[in-house]
C-alpha cells in the first residue's frame, strides 16, 4: 500500500512538472520557458526547491521577457550544510537562465538553523541559492537581500563548471553570521571551477561577523566581496566593482574578490568602490591578499 501511495505520489509530482509553462516556450534552446513576472520566478523556485526529481532543470532554457517589478521574496535553488562542515547538495538550479538585461526586483531574507545544534539548515542565498554546472547571465537584480549565512546578490553558491557572465548587481546584500560568512555583489561562495566574466556590482556590500574565540580558532572565515567571496579553483575576468564593501573587525574586505586563493585566477578586473573596515580588518581593492 504505501508503495502504490508513492507510486502515485510520484505521478502527480512529474505530471506537475510536466505541465508547467511559465509564460510560454517548452523549455528548448529554441524555444525556452518564458519569465515575465514574480508569480514566473517563484514557480521555478517551488519547482526546484521541492521536485523529487533533481535533474529537471538540466539540459532545460529559460529567459526573462521583461522587467519584473514586484519583489521577487523566494530563493532559486537549496545547498544544505550539516554541523557546519559537511555539504550536502540538493535542488539546484542546473539549467541555462537569461535573464536578457531586464530588472528583477528582490526582497528576499533568509534565517537559518543555529550551526550548533546539529540539524540541517539552508546557509545559502541570492535569487539563485544554488547552482550545480550551470549558465546564468545577463541577470540584473536591485532591491534587498539578506542573511545569517552566505549571502550573494546574483547567487548564493555555485558548483562544478557553473558559468556566469554579465550579470549585474544594484542590490544591497547584506550577511551576519557567528560562523563563516560569504557576502558578495555576485557569488558569494563556489565550489569546483566556476567562471565568472563581464559582471558588474553597483550594490552595497556589508558583512558583519559576530566571531566568539572558538570561531576564530577553527578558523571560520568572514569575508566580503564586490563580486566574489569564496572562489577557489576559479576565474573571475572583466569585472568592475563601484559598490559600496563594508567588513568589521576580523573581515577580508575586497573591491572583487574576498579571500584570494592561489589557484583563483583574477584578470582584467577593476575596483572604484570605497572599501571599508574595523580593526583586524583585511582589506585590498582587488582581493586582501593582491
Amino acid at each position: 500500500m504505501k508503495l502504490v501511495k508513492l507510486i502515485i505520489l510520484i505521478t502527480l509530482a512529474t505530471f506537475k512538472l510536466s505541465a508547467q509553462t511559465f509564460g510560454g516556450g517548452i523549455g528548448t534552446k529554441d524555444e525556452p520557458y518564458l519569465i515575465s513576472s514574480k508569480a514566473h520566478l517563484e514557480e521555478l523556485a517551488d519547482i526546484i526547491n521541492t521536485s523529487l526529481d533533481t535533474n529537471w532543470s538540466v539540459g532545460k532554457y529559460f529567459e526573462v521577457t521583461q522587467n519584473i517589478r514586484e519583489a521577487v521574496t523566494k530563493k532559486i535553488g537549496q545547498f544544505h550544510i550539516l554541523d557546519g562542515r559537511f555539504y550536502r547538495p540538493i535542488s539546484m538550479f542546473r539549467g541555462h537562465f537569461n535573464g536578457n538585461n531586464f530588472l528583477i526586483n528582490i526582497n528576499i531574507h533568509h534565517t537559518r538553523t543555529s550551526h550548533t545544534d546539529g540539524n540541517m539548515f539552508n546557509n545559502y542565498v541570492g535569487l539563485f541559492g544554488a547552482i550545480k554546472n550551470a549558465t546564468i547571465c545577463n541577470v540584473v537584480v536591485t532591491g534587498h537581500i539578506s542573511s545569517d549565512g552566505h549571502v550573494g546578490g546574483i547567487i548564493g553558491c555555485a558548483l562544478d563548471n557553473s558559468n556566469i557572465y554579465n550579470c549585474t548587481n544594484l542590490a544591497k546584500v547584506e550577511g551576519v553570521s557567528d560562523c563563516n560568512l560569504c557576502a558578495a555583489g555576485i557569488v558569494a561562495h563556489s565550489f569546483g571551477t566556476t567562471n565568472i566574466s563581464g559582471c558588474l556590482n553597483l550594490g552595497t556590500i556589508i558583512g558583519y561577523a559576530k566571531p566568539s574565540e572558538n570561531d576564530i580558532e577553527d578558523g571560520y572565515l568572514f569575508i566580503v566581496g564586490g563580486i566574489a567571496a569564496y572562489h577557489p579553483k576559479s576565474n573571475i575576468t572583466n569585472c568592475i566593482n563601484t559598490g559600496f564593501i563594508k567588513g568589521n573587525d576580523g573581515n577580508y574586505v575586497g573591491g572583487i574578490l574576498a579571500y584570494d586563493f592561489k589557484d583563483t585566477r583574477v584578470s582584467n578586473c577593476i575596483n572604484t568602490g570605497v572599501l571599508a573596515g574595523e580593526t583586524n580588518t583585511k582589506i585590498g581593492g582587488i582581493s586582501p591578499k593582491e
